[in-house]
């Protein structure tokens, strides 16, 4: 819980959607409602209108399923391909529904740049 916890305090307001997803969270214990509910008044995180409902009964049973098989190890192999159930259902109990956040990473430095650069120029091609 710590580190969840620790994570909801840092993470980008796309990223902390994406993350929500995976748990049931209308169950969230009170210090990380407390956490998610002071990012709100902040204004550091704007929650995806999903998160203002309770979970469909779809998500519920999908993180039911997920805990009764175990290990997310276990939901990336042919498992899940195996289960009694139609396939329309398999990439849904994979996660693979919600769609990863977009990630923008910060520019980098010019000194940076200019030592990729260099390499790049000084590279040493052997031809036979």
């Amino acid at each position: 819980v710590l580190s969840f916890s620790s994570r909801l305090e840092k993470a980008e307001s796309e990223v902390l959607n994406y993350l929500l997803e995976f748990v049931n969270w209308s169950t969230l214990s009170p210090p990380l409602k407390l956490i998610l509910n002071q990012r709100q008044t902040k204004m550091t995180w704007r929650p995806s209108t999903n998160l203002d409902s309770i979970p469909s009964l779809s998500h519920i049973c999908r993180l039911k399923i997920r805990q009764v098989l175990g290990p997310d190890l276990l939901m990336r192999t042919s498992i899940v391909q195996k289960l009694p159930v139609p396939s329309s259902l398999h990439d849904f109990l994979r996660f693979q529904d919600i769609v990863e956040p977009s990630y923008k990473l910060p520019p980098q430095s010019p000194v940076i740049n200019r030592v990729q650069r260099s390499q790049r120029a000084h590279q040493h091609r052997h031809v036979l």
